[in-house]
């Protein structure tokens, strides 16, 4: 029986997500909530429906269409899927919103 730590998993699980070329160019529909703008710039906020959400960072640089997230908004977001290993959490890293 292998036992792996949470690193090594969440490490599996990210290097996974990157080889995927489906996840690495994804486009997706949701409902802006919860969304945050610190003062580094970037954009944290979840895409939701009415079955699941999806937390997503839209960082400030080279990132198109930011002033479009409100919380309520519906939008499509572009970028790519990817492991924030330090929560163990999916999440789309956005760079252009609609």
């Amino acid at each position: 029986m292998a036992v792996y730590s949470v690193s090594q998993l969440t490490g599996y699980l990210s290097d996974l997500l990157q080889r995927d070329s489906l996840l690495q160019d994804v486009w997706v529909r949701g409902e802006v909530a919860n969304l945050a703008r610190p003062g580094s710039g970037n954009c944290y906020y979840t895409l939701r429906d009415s079955n699941a959400s999806l937390r997503c960072v839209m960082f400030g640089r080279g990132s198109r269409g930011a002033e479009l997230l409100t919380d309520g908004a519906a939008v499509i977001a572009h970028g790519r899927i990817a492991m924030y290993e330090v929560r163990g959490d999916l999440q789309l890293i956005a760079n252009i919103v609609q």
